[in-house]
């Protein structure tokens, strides 16, 4: 796998005068290829790696929170977790443990 830091998976932007965490672009495709997530998977993990709860992330897709929910349970069985909280201890230790 390829090795990801957390300043490679979280690029500090300037919004408005505030700093957000925004997970790049090129971090989404590396993460959708390492677990062989579809592009809308991908979408939904990355929303799911800022802590967004899935009500935010169906309006950000636009799509309903069934249609939420299955890419999340997708996303889940890809990844081989069962909680938000262990989806981003697998991605870090998966892509930041030094030798992956």
């Amino acid at each position: 796998m390829i090795s990801l830091t957390r300043d490679y998976l979280h690029n500090r932007q300037p919004d408005r005068g505030h700093h957000r965490t925004v997970i790049a672009g090129r971090t989404r495709a590396v993460i959708a290829a390492g677990y062989r997530l579809t592009a809308r998977e991908a979408q939904t993990m990355t929303l799911l790696l800022r802590g967004l709860p899935t009500k935010t992330i169906a309006k950000a897709l636009r799509v309903t929170m069934n249609t939420a929910n299955d890419h999340i349970k997708a996303s889940f069985a890809k990844t081989g977790v069962s909680s938000h909280g262990e989806l981003m201890a697998a991605v870090f230790q998966d892509h930041s443990a030094p030798g992956s």
